[in-house]
């Protein structure tokens, strides 16, 4: 049995409605030990359609605090919603009222040097599995779109059938 990957791209495809998201998963390729989200850093994704609390398990955030859940789907954009409305409900009511297509995720062993907004660097190590949105960093914001793009053209010519 082959042995779990240090870090996953995962990538929100699609929210097909509320009980239902498509999620993109992509193992970090052997060998590669600083990520930069670049095509030839990630294995082939495979494709998992999970309800909310499976996307949570998926995220390795079934137990996460509320704050920390917004945190990482919001990031600076928070601040336009009143602290009362930002932790309200359950887990998965959170994760569906923040979750958007598109969004990136690194999920497992790795170590960012610098901001974690901006990172300078994010380096796989041995440490604690952690959770990073990076669609939004401008080092790899370019790259996810591009990916993203290529993702959704990928199931227009299977004519729709995923």
């Amino acid at each position: 049995m082959p042995s779990k990957p240090p870090v996953e791209r995962i990538t929100v495809d699609e929210v097909l409605d509320r009980a239902l998201i498509r999620l993109l998963i992509a193992p970090l390729a052997a060998g590669v030990k600083t990520i930069s989200d670049r095509d030839d850093e990630w294995e082939d994704e495979r494709e998992e359609l999970v309800d909310p609390a499976e996307t949570l398990r998926c995220l390795g955030l079934r137990g996460a605090n509320r704050r920390k859940m917004v945190e990482l789907f919001l990031g600076e954009d928070k601040a336009d919603i009143p602290e009362p409305d930002l932790l309200r409900g359950s887990r998965e009511q959170i994760l569906l009222r923040f979750i958007k297509e598109g969004q990136v995720l690194l999920r497992g062993r790795f170590r960012i040097k610098g901001n974690r907004s901006n990172p300078d660097s994010i380096a796989v190590c041995d440490g604690p599995a952690d959770i990073l949105r990076i669609d939004h960093i401008p080092a790899v914001k370019d790259i996810s779109k591009r990916l993203y793009a290529e993702a959704l053209a990928n199931a227009k010519v299977k004519g729709g059938q995923r």
